[in-house]
């Protein structure tokens, strides 16, 4: 028989080392759980990033004139010339982050023709958009009912086409910045689907490649 004193030791020794193992144990889910908390640190400061983003976009496309207030008129020279640098900052964000404020923007406040009219000037500025397509051509589509584009059989367009401009309102002007100038003339028909447009030109066309002003 073994004397107590061995087996008292015995007990006491097994006891410390399955403390020194618990403790082991705690340590390694005390550090899982660190690193846990660095994952899920990393991961909501990207999406903190990416809500900081889609909200910047969203203050442009707020504070951005309405391009169906402009008329006909050639009074708004400087409201158009806002409008031109306004997409032209959107156009430097990548292009989730662009959708992801415009469904935003379309959401809240509830979509109304101002809004729905500069999301229109935004989608078409942005994509790398061909001048015109035939009236065969499967990208002979409209996404809303806009007025005054140059579309063959519109009343107010005097050419005599077949084909349809894709890039209106926007032109190249002589050194091929895209300038504003077509203008608002009414809305008739189908209701406005600035997401459905978005996702069709970037799928079928991609985002355009905006050389910097001044040719930088």
């Amino acid at each position: 028989m073994r004397p107590v004193s061995a087996i008292v030791s015995c007990a006491m020794w097994m006891c410390v080392v399955a403390m020194i193992g618990g403790c082991r144990c705690g340590a390694d889910r005390a550090d899982e759980a660190s690193a846990l908390s660095a994952d899920e640190a990393s991961v909501r400061s990207a999406d903190e990033k990416i809500d900081e983003k889609v909200g910047e976009v969203v203050r442009i496309l707020t504070d951005m004139p309405d391009w169906s207030a402009l008329g006909v008129s050639d009074e708004y020279a400087v409201e158009r010339r806002q409008i031109e640098e306004a997409v032209r900052r959107i156009a430097a964000y990548d292009l989730d982050t662009i959708r992801a404020a415009e469904q935003l923007y379309r959401s809240s406040p509830p979509m109304w023709l101002g809004g729905a009219a500069k999301l229109f000037v935004l989608n078409k500025f942005i994509f790398s958009l061909p001048q015109t397509v035939r009236r065969a051509s499967p990208h002979f589509r409209l996404f809303g009912g806009w007025m005054g584009g140059p579309i063959s059989g519109d009343p107010y367009d005097p050419r005599d086409t077949d084909e349809m401009d894709m890039r209106w309102p926007w032109e190249a002007d002589a050194s091929g910045e895209w300038r504003l100038v077509g203008r608002f003339s009414g809305f008739m028909g189908p209701t406005s689907d600035s997401l459905g447009e978005f996702d069709y030109y970037r799928q079928h066309f991609g985002k355009r490649e905006i050389p910097k002003l001044g040719g930088d």
